[in-house]
C-alpha cells in the first residue's frame, strides 16, 4: 500500500512540474532597455515555459524589448532584441507647443523641421518630413529655463546625419503615429 501512495504521488508531482520563468514587473513599453527591477521569476508548469524566457534576470538586464509588455505577462523570447537593436539614440530639444503633451517611452513619433526663417513668415510648405515612425526612447518634461523638452529618439545609424542637421537647421515638430497606424 505504502508503494503505491509513493508510486501516486510521483505521478501526481510529475505531471505539475514547474520551471522558474521571467515575467514582467510592470508594464513595458517597446524599446525598453531591461534593467534589474523589470523583471522577476514565477513558476511556471514546463509545457508551457518553452516559448518564454528563463534563468536569472541578469542575464537579460541590457537587452532591449522589441514590443509592449505588460506587468504580470510572462516574456516571450520573441519580445527580446539586442540592446539598443543596432540603432543610435538621439536627443532633440523639442519648443514649447511643437510636440506632444503627454509623450512616453515606446511612442512613435514623426520628425518635421521648419526653417527658422520662415516661421511666421507665410511660407507654405516650408516644413518638411526629416524622419517618419522613430521610437521615443525616453522624453523629458519641458525645462523651466527654456520651456524646450528634451526627447530622445531611438533610430537607424543611417538616419543620424539627417535628422541631427535638421535640428541644428530649424525648428522641429513632433507628431504622434497613433498605435492603430501601419
Amino acid at each position: 500500500m505504502a508503494a503505491s501512495v509513493v508510486g501516486a504521488t510521483s505521478i501526481v508531482a510529475a505531471a505539475d512540474q514547474r520551471v522558474p520563468v521571467l515575467v514582467a514587473a510592470r508594464d513595458l513599453a517597446v524599446g525598453t532597455v531591461i534593467g534589474p527591477g523589470d523583471l522577476r521569476e514565477a513558476p511556471t508548469l514546463l509545457e508551457e515555459a518553452d516559448n518564454y524566457l528563463s534563468g536569472p534576470v541578469s542575464d537579460v538586464v541590457g537587452r532591449q524589448l522589441t514590443r509592449n509588455v505588460a506587468a504580470g505577462e510572462l516574456m516571450p523570447r520573441t519580445a527580446l532584441g539586442d540592446n539598443n537593436g543596432g540603432g543610435r539614440l538621439v536627443t532633440l530639444a523639442v519648443e514649447p507647443l511643437h510636440g506632444p503633451i503627454s509623450l512616453q517611452r515606446g511612442d512613435r513619433v514623426d520628425v518635421y523641421v521648419s526653417p527658422r526663417d520662415s516661421i511666421g513668415a507665410g511660407s507654405e510648405g516650408a516644413s518638411r518630413l526629416v524622419l517618419s515612425r522613430a521610437l521615443v526612447f525616453d522624453a523629458a518634461e519641458e525645462t523651466r529655463a527654456t520651456g524646450e523638452a528634451a526627447v530622445v529618439l531611438q533610430v537607424d545609424p543611417n538616419a543620424v546625419h539627417s535628422l541631427v542637421s535638421a535640428s541644428r537647421g530649424g525648428v522641429i515638430d513632433l507628431v504622434q503615429v497613433p498605435v492603430s497606424a501601419p
